[in-house]
Parts: structure tokens; sequence; C-alpha cells
């Protein structure tokens, strides 16, 4: 390059350089003149050195829009784009932590792209308005983003252009939700939930900062709503894996927040009086016309409201079908079928709490439920014909407040009809997942092997057999967990593998089986296990998991003695003893117990210690202290079983040395004790309870198959110059002392003068001193 050309560009550079000068002096001139005419105090000495001009900052504090006018006389937007303080805050940063809302919205008007600028931490505008908590600021900001796709705008994120702005970044990682929930801003969190759309705020909740947390872990950390979230880590390989276990957590109110705003929204428009009134009591003239008041004339004249007048809401955002669909009379069969003929859009509104009709015509098993349900195939396929370009909506697919869809509510309050329809509209139905990651499976409540509803489920979508909810579980694992017998049956025997599925806790189908509900009958266990037990142990997956250990070392039958699953622990008993090896006998837990040693520590039904007895008395004997008490139980009771030692002794003397003739005992004496509780009906407790008035003999056969429980009866062989008193009292297992009444079937005559067997007025003993 010659000379004359590197002078040309250096004087072009001098040249542009003095441009820039003059048009930063003019502005300067132009902002003091203005700030002058408002008496406005010049601004402190370091504000002066920074890289925005000191008017420009003072005019973003003070809110001052008078400033931005010059933007569209003098073409300076560049200015405005670029100048920035040194903490690298541009003017909405800066009116952000003042409050000025006015100056705020006016320049994103003028400069959109400003609302992504990051100062020198990462911190967007919205993360600041988080940060103090202004809702008002952030509301405006996110209503800003939602109307302006800023396409300059970019995202290290790779998400789309309306999520930018929410869920910007700042240099830790955490978006304008996490800074709100971390500096406690609570009505801050819930207007982003009001604010931000449906499809954001599956991102918004689960959005993970540097340091791996989402905004529902740092609610938790910081104790901001108190124990609604509980989190428990779970190492999985070398990731590390967060489950969140949510009880009542920010969804909930966000949920309630945007149903209490969408109720505002429709009380302005809500539905009149007169089309409530007609859908409340079927009456379909309201389509035929609605006749008004003209003046003060009654009758009025009939007008015929359009299309629109049809589809209100009322405050809660129920339509006509909603409101004819909770009335649930049979008279609303022909409200529902003209109201869906006339105007099929109805089908596709949701209340307040994200029903659609749909939605509450899989809850409820009436004649309208099913007639809507009738009507709904036609009128659905009428609507897609009509509007064959686009996508439309599936109401069947649509989720309500509480996460469920219609095949979901259909399941959960047995509306098998209402389900077989769903299935019927899309076979996929058998497969829909809530929120809380449960498949229909999951919810079905009475089902047989052979029902139709069952059939369908597993035939087109039998990996929905497999799929675990939210807390770890298959529909198998929840159905046994739930005592829903019939359903873990037929899952078995529709697919048997899934038996080898365990839970969270490596506890298996078995481990948490119940036996509950209609279907059991606890008195009738020997018929129980005929009719159910054995039927599932002859499935070789099914009898495989009763050695299988959870990860604390415990068998099925551990469990159900643990856990007082009396029921299954006697099943799995019979199962046991009827194999060779009776290994659940055998296998110890982590805690070093056996089935032994839960004997005696554990309250277990008599029927389970019985079937032991017979098969292995060495174990009841090690598992029972002498006087048959648990040995876990020796110390609290070793003051009672002093007492009662001491009265068998006793009595066990004075029956060696008793006088002939004073014990009957081919007859003895009825003992009758009222209202014993059930735990003392057993052999043991009565022989105590007899050895405090006599010798006890025998128990009849109601008090010992428990038939009759208004009262225990024995036969106690009692001397007949002992005493026969009207009650007993113990200690029991709690060191109280119990009075226990006693009744006696019969007494014998004895005489209160000699003792003997006769009247006290036909003592000869008594006679003889009256005649001295």
């Amino acid at each position: 390059m010659d000379m004359e050309a590197i002078i040309r560009e250096r004087g072009q550079r001098e040249k542009e350089k003095e441009t820039d000068r003059e048009r930063e002096r003019y502005i300067s001139a132009a902002m003091e003149a203005e700030l002058k005419l408002n008496n406005t105090q010049p601004p402190p000495p370091e504000i002066r050195g920074s890289m925005m001009h000191w008017s420009l900052l003072q005019a973003a504090m003070n809110g001052d829009t008078n400033v931005l006018a010059y933007v569209n006389n003098f073409c300076i937007n560049d200015y405005f784009l670029s100048k920035t303080s040194p903490e690298q805050e541009n003017i909405i940063h800066i009116a952000v932590k003042s409050r000025q809302l006015r100056f705020i919205k006016e320049a994103l008007d003028i400069f959109p792209t400003l609302i992504h600028d990051q100062d020198m931490d990462g911190n967007t505008p919205l993360h600041v308005a988080a940060c103090q908590g202004e809702n008002n600021i952030i509301s405006l900001l996110i209503s800003h983003l939602r109307n302006h796709n800023c396409s300059s705008a970019t995202n290290n994120n790779g998400e789309d252009d309306d999520c930018r702005g929410v869920l910007a970044m700042n240099v830790q990682g955490n978006t304008p939700f996490h800074v709100a929930i971390e500096n406690r801003k609570v009505e801050a969190a819930v207007v982003f939930c009001r604010e931000c759309a449906e499809d954001q705020l599956e991102r918004l909740f689960h959005t993970t900062n540097h340091d791996a947390r989402t905004p529902l872990h740092l609610s938790n950390q910081s104790n901001l709503w108190g124990h609604q979230l509980s989190i428990r880590n779970t190492n999985v390989g070398s990731v590390q894996a967060h489950t969140l276990d949510v009880v009542k957590n920010l969804k909930e109110m966000m949920m309630r927040t945007k149903r209490v705003a969408k109720e505002q929204a429709l009380v302005e428009r809500k539905m009149d009086d007169i089309l409530y009134k007609a859908a409340v009591t079927m009456d379909l003239e309201v389509f035929h016309g609605v006749r008004r008041r003209d003046g003060d004339i009654e009758g009025g004249s009939i007008v015929r409201p359009d299309n629109a007048y049809f589809l209100a809401q009322t405050a809660n955002g129920s339509n006509i079908i909603h409101i004819a669909l909770q009335q649930g009379k049979r008279e609303g069969v022909r409200f529902i079928e003209e109201a869906l003929d006339r105007f099929p859009s109805l089908i596709f509104q949701a209340d307040s709490y994200g029903d659609t009709p749909i939605h509450l015509a899989a809850k409820s098993d009436n004649p309208v439920s099913k007639a809507f349900l009738k009507r709904f195939s036609r009128v659905y396929i009428q609507i897609r014909e009509q509007h064959k370009q686009g996508v439309l909506a599936q109401p069947w697919k649509a989720k309500n407040s509480k996460g469920n869809m219609p095949i979901h509510e259909a399941l959960r309050t047995n509306n098998v009809y209402a389900a077989l329809v769903l299935l019927r509209i899309d076979f996929d139905a058998a497969s829909f997942v809530n929120n809380l990651g449960e498949t229909p499976l999951h919810n079905v409540g009475t089902v047989d092997v052979d029902d139709p509803l069952f059939e369908t489920m597993i035939t087109h979508h039998i990996s929905a057999a497999y799929a675990r909810d939210n807390d770890g579980l298959t529909p198998l694992l929840r159905a046994a967990k739930s005592g829903r017998f019939r359903i873990v049956r037929a899952l078995l025997e529709r697919c048997p593998q899934s038996a080898y599925m365990r839970d969270p806790e490596g506890k298996t189908f078995l481990h948490l089986l119940r036996f509950e509900g209609g279907d059991v009958d606890e008195h009738s266990a020997d018929q129980l296990f005929k009719q159910m037990g054995e039927n599932l142990f002859k499935l070789p997956e099914a009898d495989a998991q009763r050695l299988v250990l959870d990860h604390e070392g415990n068998t099925p039958l551990h469990c159900a003695i643990k856990s007082g699953n009396s029921i299954a622990a006697e099943i799995l008993t019979r199962r046991c003893l009827k194999t060779e090896e009776q290994s659940e006998l055998i296998l110890s837990n982590n805690d070093g117990e056996t089935v032994q040693n839960l004997l005696a520590s554990h309250e277990v039904p008599n029927e389970v210690l019985e079937l032991i007895r017979k098969r292995h008395r060495n174990v009841m004997y090690s598992a029972r202290s002498t006087y048959g008490v648990r040995r876990a139980n020796i110390k609290d009771s070793a003051g009672s079983l002093s007492i009662i030692a001491g009265l068998l002794a006793t009595i066990t003397f004075a029956a060696a040395f008793q006088v002939p003739g004073g014990f009957d005992g081919d007859s003895g004496s009825p003992v009758l004790f009222p209202e014993l509780d059930i735990k003392y009906w057993g052999s043991d407790s009565l022989n105590k309870l007899g050895s405090l008035i006599g010798i006890p003999l025998k128990t009849d056969e109601t008090t010992k198959e428990k038939t009759m429980l208004n009262y225990a009866r024995m036969l106690t062989d009692i001397p007949r110059e002992g005493t026969f008193p009207d009650y007993v009292e113990f200690v029991n297992e709690y060191d109280i002392l119990v009075r226990q009444k006693v009744e006696f079937g019969w007494k014998p005559t004895k005489c209160t003068h000699c003792n003997l067997g006769h009247e006290e007025e036909e003592c000869r003993k008594k006679l003889n001193i009256r005649r001295e």
C-alpha cells in the first residue's frame, strides 16, 4: 500500500471518530438542556466515569422518557444499544433497579432486544426484577417476551424464542425463576407461574443450574414452602439422580393461581342466568330462542342468539354440557344430544380445573354421561371433516389440573363403560401417562383376567404392564400394595415376567402383597389359601419370588410378619411348609433376624404359630419363654410373671394336698370373662386368668374357634371353700393394672358359718351354739 492510501485511510478514521464525538456531544448537550429545564441535579462523581453518559444514566434512573424521543429524530439507536454502566448494565437494567415501569415499557417498544442483554454477572433485566420481587415489572417483561420474538437474541441452550428470556441463565446457571425462589420472593414466583405459557412451565420447573439444582430443589433448600417437598438422592451408577416426591409443591400453587385468574376473566363474560337455568333444568326451548322482556311487557320477544351465546361459560368455566353432565338426570340425555349437534365445539372447552366434558363423562356412570360418550365420536369426526387443514385438538388426550386424562379418571372411579369407549376411540389410551407417571393399568380397580377392559388394554399395549410410575412402581407392584388381588393374578397370568420387577427398595410384589377388600374374609384364611394362594404359587415366576431378599435382606415372609400383614403371613407360611427345604425359616435379614426371631419379637397370628408348631416345636419353644411370653417382652413383663408364678406355685401346692372330695374333677364350674380383649383369648392367657380363680380344665368350642366374641368361657375347678370373686386383676403388657369382670355359670351352696354345703339356716353347728 502506498503512502497516499495510508494517509487517506487514516484521515477517514479520524473523520469517523470526530463524527462520533460530535454526535455524543450533541446528545449530551440536548439531554443536559432538558435536565436543566427539569431542574435536575448533576449525578454523583463516581457515575461520571462510566461508559454510559451520566445524563442517560440519570434519565433511566428517574424514568425520564423524553430522552427516548431523540431516537426518532436523530437515528441514534446504536448509542442506546451499546452504552452500558461499569457493571455492563443497559438502560433497562438500571430502570428495573429504579422501578421505572413506564420507562421500561417505552424503551422496550423502541429497543426490544435490550431485554436479552446481560450484565457482568450474566443477569438479564428479568433476573434483576426477580431478585427484587418487582411483580409488575416481571409481568411486563414476560409479556414483552411473549409478544416480541427477537430473532437477534442468542440462546446457548437451544431453546425456542418464546423461552429465551424466561430460561436465560446467569453465570451461576440460574434462570430468573431460580433467582426469585433463591431470594424467597414467593409472589414473584407465582407471577412466573401465572404469566408463562403452559408449554414453558415444564421447562421452568425442571431446568437445572450449574449445581444441578432445579427451582424445586432451591425451594426445599430454603424451606420456602415448609414440608411440601422432600428430595431423596439416589446414586444410579456415576450419575446423581434427584428424585422429587412432591406432596404440595409449587406446581399446585401455579395451578391454583392460573385457575383463579381464569375464573376472574370468566366472571366478566360469564354465562347469563337464562342460559344457566336452561342448562340446569335441561330446557330444550333455549335452543330455539330466548325470551327477553321488552320494557314492561311480560311476554317480551323471542331473540335467537348467535353461536357465541351458547359457548359462554360460568365463573368456574363450566359450559352447558358441563352443567348437564353434573346434573346426571335422565332428562338431560336429549339436552346433551341437542347441544352437541348444534354446538360441537363445546367438547373442547375446559373448566377452571382443566376438565373438559369428556373428563366429567368419564368420572360419572349415569345415563347422561353414557349419552355424551355415545355421541362424542360422531361429533368429533364431523368437526374433523370440517377442519381438514391444521391440527385439531384431541380432548381425550387433554390433562386436567390433577394431570389426569379422561381414561385415568374413568378407571379411578371404576367407570368401565367410559374406559372401554375411550379405548375404542384411541387404542393408544392404554399407554397414556398422567403427571404421576401412571398408566391406565396403574389405576384400574376390580378386574378379571377375561374382563374385556383388561383384555383390550393388554392386547394393544402390553408394554404398559412394565411401565413405572413416579414412585417406581409397576402396575403389578401398585396392585399388590393396594390389595387388589384379582388384578395381581390377571397381570401375572398375562405378563408373568413382570413378577421379577422390584420397587426402589428391592421389594417384589410378594413383599408388598396385601389382602383387602370384598374378596377377602379374614376369618377364612384356609379357604382363601385354597382359592388364591395355591393358584398364585402355581405360576413359577410368582413362586420364585418367595426367596427374594429386598435391600434390607427381608424375604416376603419377613416383611409380612414385621408389618403385621396377617393373611399374607399365613399364606406364605403355608406355602413354605409345603416345600422340603422350608428356606424362609432359615434365611436371615441384614440385622441377623430369622423368622424364628421375628416370631418372638412381633405380634403373630395364632394360625401362623400353630402351623409352625406342628412342624417345628423347637422353633416355638425358642421363640417363647416358659410362660408363653415373647422373649423380647420378658423384661417388661417380669413383674407380672413373678406374681403369676407365685400364684401357680400356690395352686399346685394346694391341689397336691387337698382333702379328697374338695374338688369335683369331673364337672368343674363354668367361668365367664365378659368383654375380654381378643388378644387374651389364647390358651396361655386364658390359663393364667383361670389360675387366679382355680385350676383351669378346658375351654369350650366357641371360645377356641372365636366364633362368639361376647365372652370367653372356660371350665375351672374351684374349691368349695374358695372365693368366687366378681373380678380378677392382672398387669398387662404395658404395666397397666387391668380389672376383668368374672361371672360363674354355677356356684355351690355354701354356709357362711361353717363353709360346708348347706344354707346358713340349716347349719347344725350354729344351731348347737344357740341351744347352749
